[in-house]
C-alpha cells in the first residue's frame, strides 16, 4: 500500500443488520445458509472495466460508504472496502480525488478469494506468528493498491469478516470504532491531541484473592492458575497503579450487602479507568471480595462517567460479553479492550506501558502505538473502541475502527 510516515490507516466495519428476504435466484449447489438469506441476489456493477455480481447486502452497504465518502469532499480519504461477488471477493479503493470532483472507485485486487478462506486466512493471521496468513492476505486483496502516501486510509470491512488493518499485513495500525468517515476521521483528530495534563487514573482489579474467588471465576479445575500465581500477578499490579499514582478501587466490604454501584461509585469521577479482570463468568465478571459481589456490563453501563474518561479493559480470559461498550455507553470517551485470551502478566505489561506513556502526557493513539510496538501480540489482539455500534460481534469488531500508521 506503500504506506509511510504521516499515513493514517482506519477500519470499518459496518454493523450488520439482516434486510428483507429477496427474491429467489440461481445458486450453486451446497450454498451456506448464510448465502440463502443473504446473498441470493445480486447487483451488477462495472468497476476499471470488470462487470461484478455483487451480493445485494453488500452493493447496499457499499453505496452508503460512497455516499459517506461524498459527503466529506474536503476530507483527503482513502476507503478500501472488501465486497462479495459472485467472482469471489473484490477490494475495492474509493477516494476523493485531490484536487476535487467525483469520487473514484478502482479495484485492486484479482477476486477469486472464498469468504472461507478469507476467515480461515484472518484465524491464522491474529496468531502473533502469524506473518505468512498477513502477506497471503495482502497479496490476495490489496495486489496493486493505490499510492495513498500522506493520506488518511480507511478499511471498510462491509462483508463483516472482522478485517483490521493489522491482518494485511499493516503494521502499527492501532484499531478504534466509529461509525462513519467523518466520524472516524474525527477520532483520529481527538485521539491524536495531547492530553491538557496528566490524567489521574482509577483502577479496579479482579484477579482472584482467594481459593473461593478462584473456584467461583473458573469452575472447570483444569482452567485454574494455582493461586499463588495469581497473588503474585496481583502484587506486580498493584506495584504498577502505585508508580503511576493509580487509584485503586477498594473491592473488600467494609459492610454488609456491598452491591456492585458501591464498587462502580468510584469510578464516576476519574480521569481514566483501568479494568482487569481474570475471566468473564457467564454475563457477569467475579471480582474478589465475596461471592455476592459481581459486576455485568449492565452495571457498567448505569454509571454516568462524568470527565469522560479513557478505560482500558482486559479480560485475561479473552471473552468480552459487553464490557467494553457498556463503558462508553457510560460515557467513557474510548476503550481499549484485548481481542481474544491474555494472560495476567501481559494485561499488567500493557497497563503499564500504557500508563507511562499517559504520565508523559503522550495522545492515547501514541500510547497505544507505543506499547504495540513494543508487544508484537498486542498489536493483533487488542481492539480500541470509540463508539458504540448496534450490532458487533464478541470480540467487537463489527465496529468502525481506525488506526494510524508510520510506515
Amino acid at each position: 500500500m506503500q504506506l509511510r510516515a504521516g499515513s493514517t490507516a482506519v477500519l470499518i466495519a459496518l454493523a450488520i443488520i439482516a434486510p428483507a428476504l429477496p427474491t429467489l435466484a440461481l445458486l450453486p449447489p451446497n450454498t451456506p445458509c448464510e448465502q440463502l438469506l443473504m446473498n441470493i441476489t445480486t447487483t451488477e456493477r462495472v468497476v476499471d472495466g470488470h462487470k461484478f455480481g455483487i451480493f445485494d447486502y453488500d452493493a447496499e452497504q457499499l453505496a452508503d460508504v460512497l455516499d459517506d465518502v461524498s459527503s466529506v469532499p474536503g476530507q483527503d480519504a482513502v476507503v478500501y472496502c472488501p465486497v462479495r461477488t459472485l467472482q469471489g471477493v473484490a477490494m475495492l479503493r474509493i477516494a476523493n480525488p485531490p484536487g476535487g470532483g467525483p469520487v473514484g472507485v478502482a479495484l485492486v485486487n484479482e477476486p477469486g478469494l472464498e469468504r472461507d478462506e478469507v476467515n480461515r486466512l484472518l484465524k491464522e493471521a491474529r496468531e502473533p506468528l502469524g506473518i505468512a496468513a498477513r502477506e497471503r492476505l495482502r497479496a490476495l486483496l490489496l495486489s496493486h493498491p493505490g499510492d495513498d502516501h500522506g493520506r488518511p486510509i480507511l478499511l471498510a470491512d462491509i462483508p463483516n469478516f472482522g478485517l483490521s488493518p493489522a491482518d494485511v499485513g499493516i503494521d502499527h495500525a492501532t484499531i478504534f470504532a466509529s461509525r462513519s468517515v467523518a466520524g472516524a476521521l474525527g477520532r483520529v483528530r481527538l485521539l491524536s491531541s495531547t492530553p491538557p495534563e496528566v490524567p489521574r487514573f482509577s483502577a479496579i482489579l479482579g484477579y482472584p484473592r482467594n481459593e473461593s474467588d478462584l473456584a467461583a471465576m473458573f469452575p472447570d479445575p483444569s482452567q485454574r492458575a494455582p493461586l499463588s500465581a495469581w497473588n503474585t500477578d496481583s502484587s506486580k499490579f498493584t506495584d504498577v497503579a502505585r508508580e503511576h499514582n493509580v487509584r485503586l478501587v477498594d473491592l473488600e466490604p467494609k459492610r454488609e450487602h456491598v452491591t456492585a454501584a458501591d464498587v462502580l461509585a468510584p469510578l464516576a469521577e476519574a480521569d481514566g479507568i483501568v479494568f482487569v479482570v481474570a475471566h468473564a463468568h457467564g454475563c457477569r465478571v467475579r471480582l474478589p471480595g465475596g461471592d455476592s459481589i459481581s459486576v455485568s456490563p449492565h452495571d457498567i453501563s448505569s454509571l454516568r462517567l462524568i470527565k469522560s474518561p479513557f478505560g482500558v479493559v482486559r479480560i485475561c480470559d479473552g471473552h468480552d460479553v459487553g464490557f467494553g461498550h457498556a463503558f462508553l455507553e457510560a460515557g467513557a470517551s474510548g476503550v481499549w479492550i484485548n481481542r481474544g485470551p491474555i494472560t495476567a502478566d501481559q494485561a499488567n505489561k500493557e497497563v503499564d506501558a500504557f500508563l507511562t506513556e499517559m504520565n508523559r502526557r503522550r495522545p492515547v493513539i501514541d500510547a497505544i502505538r507505543t506499547v504495540e510496538a513494543k508487544y508484537k501480540r498486542t498489536r493483533t489482539g487488542s481492539l480500541l473502541l470509540t463508539q458504540k455500534s448496534e450490532y458487533h460481534r464478541e470480540d467487537g469488531t463489527a465496529a468502525i475502527s481506525a488506526g494510524r500508521v508510520n510506515d
